[in-house]
């Protein structure tokens, strides 16, 4: 069964074919929106009987619903071959190298002939753009750099994506009569941002191997079938990600969830302790070497029992890069991490308002049918008019809306923000006056994004030493895959929220996963503050929160350290800047 996530993947891709076509922007912005709109519904549209269900989802009508359709019972649309047929499908790559959009891209098709990144590169460095209207040093420059990161990018998939088929795949494994186990193993385990490849063990009685390795290399989800053996098999999802199977024997179940889950540095440095024990580790278990060389095997079944063995308190998966975990561990004094069941509310998010799709009245009982105490809504400001941003009168005139609001919910708190933008100058786009009207200001960059590393240090500490900030919100605005971090520094900028009270956000969408782990670690160890965020858009994409928990657990952050688990009281007293 297909997922809402390849329905809507295989939209996204007609769009930007339509984009490159440079057809009508409202049908790019229908199959678009169709696309968002399909990742956030809960009911999964694969087991829909009725096209006519289709056409009931808002903003979904006959024609989208029929191509839906279609790919849903044939894995395929007729209208996107025919566009293939015309656009080439190579041009979509190039589309994700910064300094590249549609017109450029079909400018650079139609004259130079160039249909994918390979053929880029060879007109760079034949010099051939230079001879282009509008490819001027600049531009080139960057279309350059761009293509050096799109390089770096083409081999790995961001964790939601793979971490979405993972659970589909388990999903299908575990349904299998007999088995046992089935888990997801390697970097997407560790919860690292992007997988280049996706690891899964299964284990159960050994004559189930085969049959097991049968149905996976026969899932829907599979495109090419790389290696099938009894124990091991190897397939490419129609994503393009390799995925390894692996049926492993109960009692060597654990030591080879360890073993695959990795990182390589950390199994390194575990295999150097092991060794120092006269023990040996290895996916099978943990040996004790005796005095005539034989092994004997004191661990395997459960991954904890293999840590214990080696005189390691468990290390969560998360911590696993060889960064200190083996020292804290020896030790017993590994930090004791946030969990998804810490938070108690989520301190970004946007309306209708500005440009979110749920009104006010549903986001607050969205957070509350999460068990949350508290929320905060906070709108673009007016720099950010493509999102309906608000100006100091609407600001106003909306915190009592949202005051006006609190009265129906006399048990959770409702906070009246806004995420305000940094300008280019480093002030605010907003006066203070409407600001301090404010229970959360939430300050972020959306604009002038290539500044020179000092003047954009400066920005960053100019906007958040402003008395009315409280949060710095997905503080190197990079996206997945797509957009590079802004360049600054970051120390000077975190010493300069640490002095204003300043917590950093962790922004929980999937695409953002702005702090990156390395940069929650360096709040962490200089006793700063982070706020865990979804920025949702819609009541869905409130559910983003535990991507950015698991960020924030590779960063070894602790609940102290993160004020979303605040009781309102001393977050109250966080915002009036006395925390």
């Amino acid at each position: 069964m297909i997922s809402n996530e390849f329905i809507a993947d295989f939209l996204e891709q007609i769009a930007t074919l339509l984009e490159l076509k440079q057809e009508n922007k409202f049908k790019i912005r229908a199959y678009r929106m169709a696309a968002a709109k399909i990742r956030e519904i809960g009911t999964t549209l694969a087991k829909i009987t009725q096209i006519q269900e289709l056409e009931n989802i808002p903003g979904i009508g006959k024609s989208l619903a029929e191509k839906i359709w279609e790919i849903i019972h044939t894995q395929d649309c007729a209208f996107y071959r025919e566009l293939v047929q015309e656009m080439p499908l190579g041009l979509l790559d190039l589309l994700r190298i910064e300094g590249l959009g549609p017109k450029r891209v079909m400018q650079l098709h139609q004259t130079l002939g160039i249909q994918d990144v390979a053929q880029l590169q060879l007109a760079l460095n034949q010099g051939k753009l230079a001879d282009l209207p509008g490819f001027g040093k600049k531009i080139i420059a960057k279309i350059e750099q761009g293509l050096i990161h799109a390089q770096e990018r083409a081999s790995r998939f961001p964790l939601y994506q793979v971490l979405e088929l993972a659970k589909e795949i388990v999903g299908q494994l575990r349904q299998i009569p007999g088995v046992v186990q089935v888990e997801i193993a390697g970097s997407v385990r560790r919860w690292k941002e992007t997988a280049k490849d996706l690891d899964i063990l299964a284990t159960g009685p050994a004559h189930l191997s085969e049959h097991v390795m049968d149905i996976f290399a026969r899932l829907p989800q599979v495109s090419e079938v790389i290696l099938k053996g009894s124990t091991k098999t190897t397939v490419k999802l129609r994503l393009g990600i390799q995925v390894d199977l692996r049926f492993v024997d109960p009692d060597c179940f654990g030591a080879s969830m360890q073993y695959f889950t990795g990182s390589k540095e950390h199994n390194v440095a575990l295999r150097t302790l092991a060794k120092a024990k006269r023990l040996k580790i290895s996916e099978y278990g943990l040996f004790q070497i005796n005095d005539q060389g034989s092994e004997i095997k004191i661990a395997g079944d459960q991954e904890t029992s293999v840590y214990q063995c080696l005189g390691l308190a468990y290390i969560e998966p998360e911590l696993r890069e060889n960064t200190g975990e083996i020292s804290f561990s020896q030790q017993n004094v590994l930090p004791k991490l946030i969990t998804c069941t810490d938070i108690r509310g989520d301190l970004q998010m946007h309306t209708t308002q500005s440009d979110g799709q749920n009104t006010l009245i549903e986001m607050i009982e969205a957070c509350q049918a999460l068990g949350y105490e508290f929320m905060a809504v906070t709108e673009h400001s007016k720099s950010v008019y493509i999102a309906h941003g608000l100006d100091e009168q609407r600001l106003h005139q909306w915190i009592a809306e949202i005051h006006a609001a609190q009265l129906r919910y006399p048990n959770f708190t409702v906070l009246a923000g806004i995420e305000v933008d940094i300008l280019k100058d480093g002030s605010l786009d907003l006066e203070a006056s409407v600001l301090e009207e404010c229970d959360v200001v939430v300050a972020s960059i959306h604009s002038h994004l290539r500044m020179p590393y000092e003047d954009m240090t400066q920005r960053i500490c100019d906007g958040i030493s402003h008395p009315h900030v409280h949060i710095l919100a997905h503080p190197t605005s990079r996206l997945i895959n797509e957009r590079e971090p802004i360049e600054y520094d970051f120390d000077k900028v975190l010493t300069t929220a640490l002095k204003h009270k300043v917590a950093l956000e962790i922004n929980s969408h999937p695409n953002r996963l702005d702090m990156k782990d390395s940069l929650v670690r360096q709040v962490i160890e200089k006793k700063g503050l982070v706020s865990i965020n979804t920025d949702a858009h819609s009541s869905s994409q409130l559910g983003y929160m535990y991507l950015g928990v698991h960020t924030a657990r590779r960063g070894w952050c602790t609940p102290a350290a993160c004020i979303n688990t605040y009781s309102i009281e001393k977050l109250r007293q966080f915002l009036k800047k006395q925390a």
